[in-house]
């Protein structure tokens, strides 16, 4: 079972509007609300490109249940670790303008109480070698730590793509898959300009992760593989970017599920960077009709070990 955790949920107003100006009144011409958070999305995308998947949600229970149709519509295998005590689950506001301008209000991150780690724990005790749980966005390390801890004892694989300023400390643990993007990199490594980018993903796969999939923006993602070897991977069209919301929660998901399932670095790159772009030029997640159509427009090559950073940043 390939298993995501979202750790601090919410419920997203995504709003569209012609222009913004700051200190007036603006009107919007549209709006939608879906359930938000990194796993979430890793996990409705997944189950939209045909992958078998379940998702761990913390959602007070009013509303998960107010969501019940999202899940019904989405046919999203989830469970949801409610405790009656919590606050209601944070709204963000995210707003994208056709004049380009953009902002973003999160709420407060909901706590997670004793009682939903000990669920939490019960179920990922159960797990054997066979499965896979990607970890994503904010958790807190203690608990994290413990996480770590069970899957490693129990030999289960399991994938990063998390914020901390100690990722050395969970890379200690082995995970099988690493997702940073590149301000990531840059902050928790250190990385200057001149420092070269591929010598630096050897250093954290020295540290640990097998699987490192480095996120570039609009220039694409570089991998480096649990054989040493390194991918660039970018798309060759210009894309109208409609909203960046989950186009990271896709690129991991997607690549680190079709190469568990298939062992093939370069189909699952070029599916995952395809399903990425597509959800860029989409007010929400990709669709699976609309990630396909974009692999035309996707190219992939493998790089030389003593490649400089100039060779493949486009």
């Amino acid at each position: 079972m390939f298993l995501t955790i979202t750790f601090s949920p919410s419920v997203d107003l995504i709003i569209q509007t012609q222009d913004f100006e700051i200190n007036q009144l603006n009107r919007y011409k549209n709006f939608n609300i879906f359930p938000g958070g990194k796993g979430i999305n890793a996990s409705v995308v997944l189950n939209r490109m045909g992958f078998t998947n379940q998702t761990i949600s913390f959602f007070d229970n009013d509303t998960f249940n107010n969501l019940a149709s999202f899940w019904q519509k989405e046919n999203l295998n989830i469970i949801n670790i409610a405790n009656n005590k919590t606050k209601t689950t944070r709204y963000n506001v995210k707003m994208f303008a056709e004049n380009a301008s953009f902002f973003e209000l999160n709420g407060p991150k909901n706590e997670i109480s004793n009682f939903q780690k000990n669920k939490l724990k019960k179920i990922l005790n159960s797990l054997n070698k066979n499965d896979f749980v990607y970890i994503l966005g904010v958790v807190e390390e203690e608990l994290l730590t413990q996480i770590c801890e069970i899957l490693k004892k129990k030999q289960v694989k399991f994938g990063l793509d998390i914020d901390t300023n100690n990722i050395e400390k969970f890379l200690a643990f082995e995970p099988y898959f690493y997702k940073p993007n590149i301000d990531e990199l840059r902050t928790n490594f250190k990385l200057t300009k001149d420092d070269n980018i591929l010598q630096t993903l050897k250093q954290i796969q020295a540290k640990g992760s097998k699987n490192i999939l480095l996120s570039l923006g609009q220039e694409g993602c570089i991998l480096l593989d649990e054989k040493q070897n390194f991918y660039k991977s970018w798309v060759e069209t210009k894309i109208k970017v409609k909203s960046t919301v989950g186009a990271g929660d896709t690129l991991g998901s997607v690549f680190i599920a079709n190469y568990l399932k298939t062992k093939n670095v370069a189909k699952s790159l070029i599916l995952a960077s395809a399903c990425a772009s597509s959800t860029v030029s989409q007010w929400w997640l990709t669709k699976k009709k609309e990630a396909l159509s974009f692999k035309k427009y996707i190219k992939i090559k493998k790089l030389k070990n003593d490649q400089t950073n100039k060779d493949f940043i486009l």
